[in-house]
């Protein structure tokens, strides 16, 4: 299988960007599949943006409801994510 290459760059403290040294990450046209495990514990505040902020990454997204006592598991749910 051929690889396409992504050159990197990266942020230096003092601003802007410097060429980094390491060899490219590799692109590969047909992604593989990918879960993204969230454990989370009375985190009804945040876990909406958390879940927002990953779901275009992947379609699969299980969370680990670390027995909440708020609505952290109802939200999840809501946001089609696996509980």
């Amino acid at each position: 299988m051929a690889a396409l290459t992504i050159p990197l760059q990266r942020t230096v403290p003092w601003g802007g960007t410097a060429a980094n040294s390491s060899p490219a990450i590799p692109y590969f046209p047909n992604p593989v599949p990918l879960s993204i495990v969230i454990i989370a514990l009375n985190e009804e505040q945040r876990v909406g943006g958390c879940l927002d902020s990953v779901r275009g990454l992947t379609d699969d997204i299980v969370v680990v409801d670390a027995e909440s006592r708020d609505r952290t598991g109802e939200i999840c749910r809501a946001k089609a994510a696996r509980v």
